[in-house]
């Protein structure tokens, strides 16, 4: 079952990972059947950032080594064989 890997995923990427392995002091705040965690902004602020940064470079790897050039000019023989393919008809 992944839940508790995704468990210990949590614990792990929480600010303040409790350092007791004793279950009931583990377990996180619960509202109806979803786990209610308080992180505190600042932690928001670096997942964002991280994620921000992380997405900046992929964009400009794949704009540095001619991706999009790359994927128009297959989508414009993609479409050219279409519009072919559809006048014979």
């Amino acid at each position: 079952s992944p839940r508790p890997q995704l468990k210990r995923l949590f614990l792990f990427l929480s600010p303040s990972a409790p350092t007791t392995t004793n279950k009931t002091e583990m377990a996180a705040p619960k509202f109806g059947k979803v786990a209610v965690h308080n992180f505190p902004l600042s932690y928001y602020y670096k997942v964002a950032t991280a994620s921000f940064v992380c997405g900046a470079a992929v964009e400009a790897f794949m704009i540095h080594t001619g991706f999009y050039e790359k994927v128009t000019q297959i989508e414009a023989n993609r479409r050219a064989d279409f519009s072919t393919e559809v006048s014979k008809r």
